[in-house]
């Protein structure tokens, strides 16, 4: 450092609004002060920034820090926070931050935990300041990965997560989990918008009549807004996280308005509301099935004299029109004749009883993990109590704080008596539902739209074509291949199967009359575990 730097120093406090500290502004404004004294430092000024985000310098009072070190250049050698957690939480942004401060303005970054005389340029001071960052990071990373996670599940579960929209009113249920409740007067709002725009009323007309009844959402989409919200119609979207889709799940709070208004009002509206980009259930032969001429069939509805009809049709042709009912019936019936082998049902088991062993082992260490947050709050709760006995802290920060501790402690316990909750209900449902499929049509009908689609998939590789009599396809997966007839073991009950179905072009993959047995019980192992990894995304 120069020669000619005095002893100047300029202090930094931080908290936002989701930290983990229990330490105060005030208590960290006196531990800097305390220090400078110790050391003989002047201190220059000293800013805070509260409630501040931890994982960018764009703060308000740290802007003012970096003016007043430009205008006073030269006076100060010196940067003093609590801990270098207070100066960020992103390890890359603060090591750089400390290196052009040192570097080029000539100022040590020291938190009071470290002697003045502390060496900033050493291999041990950064690997010190590195590992102390380097928690705090993760920390911060664990604070996000938790809420999205807790989100999510509570969107899952069918929970509104956020304030209720106009016409509902936030609550709590019997064990203290958020709930929306109709609010009389503001859900016959609610509903009168819905039915006045079925009616063909103008948005202008049904605005103004909405606002004299008492209509307060602002802005020129406020009835779009409402409009489209599922949550009206008794739905929750769940957002989309880790590789999974955006998708609607049934809500447990009541609907104001009926799935089929909320339906119909979005079909008026012309744009597709966004859960509409997932497949829909009622036309699941959509990307499936394909054209002699090779284009895919797409499925939509066309209005007859009394009700709207479901059809399929060719994309490049455009025609016929086949009847979606008629389509959805004969692909059922050949699912169903396409049987599972006694061997394949038996590696269905195993392989769902090692992924159920699996996934409880997964839910239990969730559990160990929120038991120990709750023991590590149990002492914040601790500490917080004994910086209030030493006065470290007033009454109003320790309320605080211990409301926020408190809060996070039923937030784990929640979430504990949840994942208890659901692996009981999952297994009962597990052995329920997928310990007695004897065909692929029990599998299909008892998945979800997107993994039963992937099964089929799998087992049509090249996919199904229909002609407006019957199906066919170039590939069978080599596990259904007594049903050409190869050598293998037979599923009960098929040996007198006639299907209304054509197989052609066999592929060097579907198998042959030379394939062995081996490679046939080979082949069932591995369409068993596809089957049982999509029971279990089913149930999980």
């Amino acid at each position: 450092m120069g020669k000619n730097y005095s002893n100047g120093a300029v202090g930094y406090a931080r908290i936002s609004i989701r930290d983990q500290s229990v330490f105060s502004i005030p208590y960290q404004k006196k531990a800097i002060a305390e220090y400078c004294i110790n050391n003989k430092l002047n201190l220059l000024a000293l800013f805070t920034d509260d409630g501040e985000s931890s994982y960018t310098f764009d703060r308000p009072n740290w802007l003012s820090l970096e003016n007043f070190l430009q205008e006073h250049k030269g006076e100060v050698r010196y940067l003093i926070v609590l801990d270098h957690d207070r100066f960020s939480r992103n390890i890359a942004d603060a090591l750089k931050k400390m290196e052009q401060l040192e570097k080029k303005a000539g100022i040590k970054v020291l938190s009071i935990y470290e002697p003045v005389s502390t060496d900033t340029t050493t291999s041990e001071s950064f690997l010190n300041r590195a590992f102390k960052l380097l928690v705090a990071n993760n920390e911060l990373l664990k604070i996000r990965e938790r809420t999205k996670n807790g989100i999510r599940m509570a969107q899952e579960s069918g929970r509104v997560v956020n304030s209720a929209p106009f016409g509902y009113k936030n609550t709590r249920d019997e064990h203290g989990r958020p709930l929306i409740v109709a609010d009389p007067q503001r859900a016959a709002i609610i509903r009168q918008i819905f039915m006045d725009f079925i009616a063909g009323q103008p948005y202008e007309s049904i605005l103004r009549e909405a606002r004299l009844n008492g209509f307060t959402l602002q802005g020129n989409h406020a009835l779009t807004r409402v409009l489209t919200n599922p949550v009206y119609a008794g739905m929750i979207r769940v957002s989309a996280y880790g590789g999974k889709p955006e998708k609607l799940v049934p809500a447990i709070h009541e609907p104001i308005i009926s799935p089929a208004v909320y339906r119909k009002v979005n079909e008026m509206i012309g744009g597709k509301p966004k859960h509409k980009s997932v497949p829909r259930q009622e036309i699941f032969l959509r990307g499936l099935v394909y054209c002699p001429c090779g284009a895919r069939y797409t499925g939509g509805y066309s209005k007859g004299k009394r009700k709207y009809y479901l059809y399929y049709r060719c994309i490049r042709e455009g025609k016929p029109n086949y009847p979606g009912q008629l389509l959805h019936a004969l692909f059922h019936e050949t699912l169903k004749k396409i049987c599972l082998t006694d061997h394949m049902k038996a590696c269905i088991q195993k392989s769902l009883a090692d992924r159920m062993e699996e996934f409880d082992r997964s839910r239990t260490s969730v559990i160990e993990h929120d038991t120990r947050e709750l023991a590590a709050i149990e002492k914040q709760t601790d500490q917080l109590e004994e910086c209030l006995i030493n006065g470290q802290i007033t009454p109003a920060v320790y309320h605080k704080w211990n409301d926020k501790l408190k809060g996070r402690k039923s937030v784990f316990n929640a979430e504990i008596d949840l994942l208890r909750q659901q692996s009981e209900a999952i297994r009962r449902n597990f052995f329920e539902r997928f310990t007695k499929l004897s065909n692929l049509d029990e599998i299909f009908t008892n998945c979800p739209l997107t993994p039963g689609q992937d099964l089929i998939r799998k087992v049509f590789e090249t996919g199904l074509m229909y002609d407006g009599q019957k199906f066919s396809t170039s590939y069978l997966h080599p596990a259904f291949a007594y049903l050409r007839g190869l050598p293998g073991k037979r599923a009960v009950g098929t040996e007198k199967v006639r299907l209304d179905f054509e197989w052609f072009s066999v592929g060097s993959c579907s198998g042959n009359p030379t394939t062995s047995s081996e490679k046939l019980l080979q082949a069932e192992k591995e369409l068993a575990d596809d089957i049982a990894r999509i029971m279990m995304e089913c149930i999980s």
